[in-house]
């Protein structure tokens, strides 16, 4: 029965003829496109089309919202890309996915592009040791920022299992999540991660133009501090004890000053205590001195008033002539 129905069909479109189907939904070949219609008779109104060699002649087969005249679905072979919703997003031929929106002009905006090449370095697989050839990712996808030509790729790593995105061409990984079979780790590409506890990073290897604090820019920042509560505005009930980031002394700001770094003030707060310390360890020697010059006195008194009891009347004659 399926076969002869597309007989029937095949017939009805090349005689070119437009025929309609009266039931309660209705379907109508035209010979217009050529386009198939389908009605629904219940409420009188057109309600999808269905039609190939669309507008200008293109390649096209589209389905139509006819109640809104909206394209919901479009393959243009002559442009090579397939659209949804009017053109809003489409695929063209090389894997980029592409918007349309209305400014000043109707232009169109590349998305980001599905990536079949290699782009992994050579050591790819995350143990350090190259390959050859290169190692590829299990699933990676390649981000591309048509106006200013930045290129991200996203991957999996089934060694490592891990997920990370990268920009292309620096071999820089700027965010990693792993499992090392034990837990789950997110990585930043500066080396801070959390494993359950934020880690901030620190290795030297990350860093330059390393510096003594000095001390006197520690205590006047320390001294500048200003400790107060308060509560977040989407949590009121939660009372915090901390600082202001736009209030902070510039020694311990972040640049946007919109948040502090506790790695910060645990810098500075480390460096007053140490010198506070060292005053401390000044001020005892000095009272182990005075207690060792407290105790040579008493000594020496003791040592007089012994000869005292021992010597009366020369004790006597010193006190007459004394006085």
């Amino acid at each position: 029965m399926r076969r002869g129905i597309s007989k029937v069909l095949s017939a009805l479109l090349i005689s070119s003829m437009a025929i309609g189907v009266a039931n309660a939904d209705d379907v109508t070949i035209t010979d217009s496109t050529p386009s198939v219609i389908f009605n629904d008779t219940d409420t009188g109104n057109n309600e999808w089309q269905i039609y190939g060699n669309g507008d200008a002649g293109n390649a096209e087969f589209k389905v139509v919202d006819l109640s809104s005249m909206e394209t919901i679905f479009d393959i243009d072979r002559d442009n090579k890309q397939t659209c949804f919703y009017g053109g809003k997003f489409c695929i063209d031929s090389d894997g980029n996915i592409v918007a349309t929106y209305t400014g000043t002009k109707y232009s169109r905006v590349k998305l980001f592009k599905f990536s079949y090449e290699n782009t992994d370095s050579p050591n790819d697989d995350g143990d350090g040791v190259a390959k050859t050839p290169r190692p590829k990712s299990d699933v990676g996808i390649r981000l591309v920022n048509a106006k200013k030509s930045e290129t991200w790729t996203m991957r999996t790593y089934a060694k490592k299992h891990a997920f990370t995105i990268s920009k292309l061409g620096s071999g820089q990984k700027e965010f990693m999540i792993k499992n090392d079979g034990s837990k789950t780790w997110l990585i930043l590409g500066n080396g801070a991660y959390c494993d359950g506890e934020w880690v901030n990073a620190s290795s030297r290897a990350y860093k330059k133009e390393i510096k003594p604090l000095e001390t006197t820019k520690a205590i006047e920042a320390f001294k500048n501090l200003q400790p107060v509560t308060y509560r977040y505005k989407d949590n009121p009930n939660d009372l915090k004890v901390g600082f202001i980031a736009e209030d902070v002394p510039d020694l311990v700001a972040l640049p946007d000053r919109k948040g502090v770094s506790a790695i910060e003030f645990a810098a500075l707060l480390t460096k007053v205590v140490q010198e506070q310390q060292k005053e401390i360890e000044s001020l005892k020697a000095e009272v182990e001195k005075l207690n060792a010059m407290k105790a040579k006195v008493a000594q020496i008194e003791s040592l007089l008033s012994n000869l005292a009891l021992k010597a009366p009347a020369s004790t006597d004659k010193v006190s007459a002539i004394t006085k």
